[in-house]
């Protein structure tokens, strides 16, 4: 998939690597999402709740690595996926 989308690619490992819905991938913000040890998804959430993702409750995968790649791989001011789509566009995409 990283080879044919690599925006996508990213956005489908960081919803399987932290158990993020669709929406929450697609409006993560790594840069604003990152709390030291664990990740604040705040956009995309059911019933707009922001949740709190503890690094330590999800088990021993490596989430500081993931999340630290993803933020040098976005720029600060955007989401983790296309930044010239709208939101029904990028939903169109990963389904």
């Amino acid at each position: 998939m990283a080879d044919l989308d690599p925006i996508g690619a990213r956005v489908v490992l960081l919803m399987a690597g932290f158990g993020l819905r669709v929406k929450e991938g697609l409006r993560l913000r790594p840069h604003e999402a990152d709390g030291g040890d664990r990740l604040h998804v705040t956009e995309g959430t059911k019933n707009g709740r922001p949740r709190t993702l503890n690094f330590k409750e999800l088990g021993d995968s490596d989430y500081r690595a993931m999340l630290d790649r993803a933020k040098a791989e976005v720029d600060p001011r955007c989401h983790a996926a296309w930044s010239k789509r709208s939101l029904k566009q990028a939903k169109q995409r990963m389904y």
